[in-house]
């Protein structure tokens, strides 16, 4: 198991396990525990506190924001924002960033642009 590439040898003596192994792992709750766990726990070991990174999905914005933040008493949302929002709020105004180095490029010139405008 390795980035994103999973792979069970065929001379594997627990196939079952496993891949048991692989569908938890692979499961977004899992990742998004795992993941935003670690974190938390190093983040809160240096006396900082951890906000999860945003993600599209609503979804997971709502979980991360159900297990993260809502009962977290070091972080409280500025203003008159609803706390069940938080996440959801900011990616309305979120840019894409494309996946592609042509798209990559053109985000960035469109990004200076811009700046260029607004700053000028």
């Amino acid at each position: 198991m390795s980035g994103w590439c999973y792979a069970i040898p065929s001379t594997a003596q627990h196939k079952e396990a496993a891949w048991e192994l692989f569908a938890f792992s692979s499961a977004v709750s899992a990742r998004l525990a795992i993941i935003g766990d670690s974190q938390r726990l190093r983040l809160e070991s240096i006396g900082r506190v951890y906000v999860p990174t945003q993600n599209a999905n609503r979804n997971i914005n709502r979980w991360l924001f159900d297990n993260y933040i809502a009962h977290n008493p070091a972080i409280q949302p500025q203003g008159s924002r609803g706390r069940e929002n938080f996440l959801n709020d900011l990616l309305e105004t979120s840019p894409i960033r494309p996946v592609t180095p042509v798209g990559q490029l053109l985000f960035n010139e469109q990004k200076r642009a811009t700046e260029k405008r607004h700053l000028s």
